[in-house]
């Protein structure tokens, strides 16, 4: 189930870069509409207005109550009518380069469509992993975690199997295919690296973890969190991946040596140095 929830991901980022093309021939604006392009109001609104006419042939008080019912969320008039004015000021500048009746127009419906389908499968899936693993001890560990959902937990308990089996933390990083071996030779320092083997899949949900913690860090910091930190700023590495790569190994330390001993996640717990 996790590899089909991956699938649907690198489906998902296909169709939107292919959603993102045929945009900027009919309404490339429509994409500053909200902050983020993955809520089911940015995909609606996309597929009722894909052309940047089509919002201009419509009353404002019409597209503000469009807006209030296109929402899952609770969203106020007031903020609706917002929303609409603003979807009506950004199809005002466009200028679009084919007409509204274009096939790329059509391209715009079929894919904004085929994002949402994807988003609501990998939503099911999820949910569905999150029940099958409901009694497992290192869910609720994972999730202890400064960062960690339950998305990344089952996701990544799903790549990785029984935790228990292996015998160091050093053998997870085999498994995912992190190369922690540091060479160095007065002042040349060889920085962690990624290897072509071990778990991609594993990897990228680890990577990810890593974003996901320093995200948080400032209302809910970690040893993770705090060892990228130091890294960042001692390393003259413009690069921010090796310094993550670096933290996914503290990160397998600490998921391995929270499920062994059976402990939630206490950050008074860890310190840098361990």
């Amino acid at each position: 189930m996790e590899r089909t929830y991956q699938e649907f991901n690198e489906d998902i980022v296909r169709a939107k870069n292919r959603l993102h093309q045929k945009l900027q021939l009919t309404f490339p604006e429509v994409e500053q509409f909200i902050s983020t392009t993955d809520g089911a109001l940015y995909w609606h609104v996309v597929q009722q207005f894909p052309h940047a006419s089509l919002v201009l042939a419509i009353e404002l008080p019409a597209l503000a109550q469009f807006i209030l019912k296109a929402t899952p969320k609770n969203m106020s008039e007031k903020r609706a009518f917002a929303l609409a004015r603003h979807l009506h000021d950004l199809a005002s500048q466009s200028a679009p380069a084919v007409d509204y009746n274009a096939h790329a127009v059509h391209s715009v419906i079929y894919l904004a469509n085929e994002v949402e389908h994807l988003s609501g499968l990998k939503a099911d899936i999820i949910e569905e992993m999150t029940k099958i693993s409901s009694l497992l001890a290192e869910i609720p560990i994972l999730e202890s975690i400064p960062g960690f959902g339950i998305k990344t937990a089952v996701c990544l308990l799903a790549e990785l199997g029984d935790i228990s089996r292996f015998h160091s933390s050093n053998a997870i990083n085999a498994y995912v295919g992190i190369d922690l071996i540091q060479y160095q030779s007065g002042d040349f320092e060889m920085m962690q690296h990624i290897r072509k083997r071990g778990n991609p899949y594993a990897r990228k949900i680890l990577f990810k973890a890593v974003l996901n913690m320093m995200s948080v860090a400032k209302y809910h910091p970690s040893n993770i969190s705090i060892f990228y930190q130091r890294k960042k700023q001692s390393s003259s590495e413009s690069h921010t991946k090796k310094i993550a790569i670096a933290a996914m190994g503290r990160l397998i330390r600490t998921i391995y040596h929270l499920i062994k001993n059976n402990e939630l996640y206490d950050s008074t717990q860890f310190s840098p140095e361990k």
